[in-house]
């Protein structure tokens, strides 16, 4: 069909119809270059799967195809050796989730002999990997406890950070008069106490910075240095082990990548047979019967944009 005679028929308004239904960008690119088929045997197999995954939507509701957005680029960094970030991974865990709910809802399909439930048996279970990931990663960033040695470095960082509170919360309360304010703040990556100038002195220290007006400098005490020290190498160590802990997920990503590809590729088939079969329902079209004899009878015909 050319360009003339679908804007005539106005075929392209409908591939644009179809392509809206779509959730992927491969299933609305099939949809915009779709084109007659001219094998009769193709013709009725298209017609038959749209008729199929129509009946499963009247039966069962709506698919759950998930929106595979970025999904296969995530998998061909993870094979390039990047390192994925905590929310690419969960990305990845959600898609997983999603196949074993699509596998599940086509399931549904083989009590009444519906051959669209055979694409289900085409997708791989990857639930373990979506276990693991879930197992470590929490709304996008590494679990504080995803490994006994995190849980237990996060836990040296907080007591460290609680000593070193307690310690100056002690000094304000002793010479209250010292400070412009009773409160602690961070300051450079260092805790620090809020010192008068005139009282600059008196308080044994690093000065990390100082105000504006220069009345008030910012020190960290000796009294908490080596706690701070200890803090900041608990921090360095804590930073090399949630690197770990997502390299190794990247790499168990690339353990499913074949899998995980397949199932990209079947959903994206799926998504396009079951944007057919959205559209019909909007337009509530039925299965037209394909004859090989050159007459075309149309009967209670209508344009289905009209």
């Amino acid at each position: 069909m050319n360009i003339k005679n679908e804007k005539i028929l106005e075929f392209d308004k409908i591939k644009h119809m179809l392509s809206e239904l779509a959730l992927c960008d491969k299933a609305k690119e099939n949809a915009i270059k779709l084109t007659p088929y001219m094998d009769l045997e193709e013709t009725r197999r298209k017609i038959k799967e749209t008729s199929m995954a129509k009946d499963i939507i009247e039966r069962t509701g709506t698919p759950p195809l998930p929106i595979m957005k970025d999904i296969k680029v995530y998998i061909e960094l993870a094979e390039k050796g990047v390192m994925l970030t905590g929310e690419q991974l969960s990305e990845i865990s959600t898609f997983a989730l999603s196949v074993t709910r699509l596998k599940k809802y086509l399931k549904k399909s083989e009590t009444w002999d519906n051959e669209i439930c055979l694409y289900g048996d085409s997708l791989h279970d990857v639930s373990e990997l979506s276990d693991e990931i879930e197992s470590k990663i929490r709304n996008g960033i590494v679990d504080d406890n995803a490994t006994p040695l995190l849980k237990d470095l996060n836990r040296k960082i907080e007591n460290g950070k609680n000593q070193a509170r307690g310690k100056l919360e002690s000094m304000l309360r002793r010479n209250p008069l010292w400070f412009s304010d009773g409160f602690i703040s961070q300051r450079s990556g260092h805790l620090t106490v809020h010192v008068k100038q005139e009282y600059k002195f008196q308080v044994q220290g690093t000065v990390v910075d100082r105000s504006g007006s220069g009345a008030t400098y910012f020190i960290e005490p000796d009294s908490v240095k080596k706690l701070q020290a200890d803090i900041s190498m608990h921090e360095i160590d804590r930073q090399n082990e949630i690197i770990k802990i997502l390299f190794t997920l990247t790499n168990y990503v690339c353990d499913y990548a074949r899998m995980l590809y397949t199932n990209i590729e079947g959903i994206e088939i799926l998504d396009f047979i079951f944007a057919r079969a959205k559209l019909s329902l909007k337009m509530d079209a039925n299965e037209a019967s394909i004859e090989t004899r050159r007459r075309i009878i149309v009967k209670s015909g209508r344009h289905p944009l009209i």
